[in-house]
């Protein structure tokens, strides 16, 4: 009798670091950052967006206060750019349309970020981006001003030197998209090649964790 007694005792003490090890295991499933295409998980790091105090495209104020509670796309281009900003806005336009209405995501919006603050007025920049939806938001501000905010979210923006509006130049700027999540905090950087299918699976990847 004591002899059985011995062999339950011994099981349970056996049994007992094997269920608290499965259920650790367990707990801790929601903070393994999830797999990306051609892109990096930076949600775990809690680094909130760099500060800013812009204006938009209907010459309003644009802060920080603006995009809490929403997922934001953060893309720094410019108006005369003739190739990666038109197929990259394009490429966030088909994505906004499919995670609304196939996949019930309606707090997201795409921010267009001007790195040439002397030809993208207002009035050009809302021109422009009207071809790429409603959600969309573009804004800029006085050179100093965003090329502190640019410096802060390690975007690399080259203007020629001694131009002037009226000129014809290129501007020589980062490609990848910064995704925001709803609590300001910077959720993923997307490098390219830019696709739809890539965008809408590392969102819902980022989405699912984030949501836990």
């Amino acid at each position: 009798m004591q002899n059985s007694k011995n062999i339950v005792i011994a099981l349970l003490a056996l049994s007992i670091p094997l269920v608290l090890g499965i259920y650790f295991a367990n707990k801790s499933d929601p903070m393994v950052s999830p797999e990306l295409i051609n892109a990096s998980y930076l949600l775990d790091q809690q680094v909130a967006i760099a500060d800013f105090n812009l204006i938009d495209q209907n010459k309003q104020a644009f802060t920080a206060e603006q995009i809490k509670g929403e997922w934001t796309f953060w893309f720094f281009g410019f108006t005369h750019c003739p190739d990666i900003c038109p197929f990259t806005m394009g490429t966030l336009s088909a994505v906004m349309q499919m995670l609304k209405q196939e996949h019930d995501i309606d707090n997201i919006r795409t921010v267009f970020v001007s790195v040439d603050p002397l030809r993208d007025t207002p009035e050009r920049m809302k021109s422009y981006l009207e071809t790429f939806g409603n959600e969309v938001i573009g804004v800029s501000s006085t050179e100093p001003e965003l090329a502190t905010f640019i410096k802060n979210m390690g975007i690399v923006a080259k203007l020629p030197k001694a131009v002037n509006a009226n000129d014809n130049y290129d501007v020589m700027h980062s490609s990848s998209i910064y995704l925001i999540a709803p609590n300001n905090a910077i959720a993923a950087l997307l490098r390219t090649p830019h696709s739809v299918d890539d965008i809408v699976y590392n969102f819902q990847q980022v989405h699912s964790n984030y949501s836990k």
